[in-house]
């Protein structure tokens, strides 16, 4: 995977940089992937990588992604939302 981060913007208010890299892929890699690849290229614990955005162009191999670093893991509840999971139907309450 030939990984290689375009733009860095730190925001220090939010505690986190906001970066873009470009990457170029038969397949889109899953998150899981990403993060990885992205730890490893900016030296950072992937618990605190949150990807926001993959983008791929209809038959091109070039991948555009949008993801934030934090500086902490309470920093990352802080500013982000993360939906509840959906209640089973028949589950006990």
């Amino acid at each position: 995977m030939d990984l290689k981060i375009t733009k860095k913007e730190e925001k220090p208010l939010l505690a986190r940089e906001e970066c873009t890299a470009e990457l170029n892929s038969r397949i889109v890699p899953s998150n899981a992937e990403l993060k990885k690849a992205i730890s490893e290229k900016m030296k950072k614990d992937e618990s605190l990588i949150l990807i926001k955005r993959i983008n791929q162009k209809f038959g091109a191999h070039d991948l555009k992604v949008d993801f934030y670093v934090y500086s902490s893991a309470d920093a990352i509840k802080k500013f982000e939302r993360f939906r509840k999971p959906k209640a089973q139907p028949g589950a006990a309450k």
